[in-house]
């Protein structure tokens, strides 16, 4: 006697292509924090600093956005 399988329901590859793609979005998101946290360690990238600052301008803060 077989063992009852599992029938794929139509959501499930959706689902599944989901998870991956919310996977790899946390993976990109975690390389963009990492290679800003190196930029500014390294003092190489202004334009990355001064991206920063002016969100932070743009969201309310004050000063250069060095307090995030």
């Amino acid at each position: 006697m077989s063992s009852p399988c599992r029938v794929p329901q139509p959501g499930d590859a959706v689902r599944k292509f989901g998870a991956r793609r919310l996977e790899l979005l946390g993976d990109t998101a975690h390389q963009v924090a990492f290679a800003g946290q190196v930029a500014e360690t390294l003092g190489t990238d202004r334009g990355l600093q001064t991206a920063h600052a002016r969100t932070h301008r743009r969201l309310g803060g004050e000063g250069d956005g060095a307090d995030l």
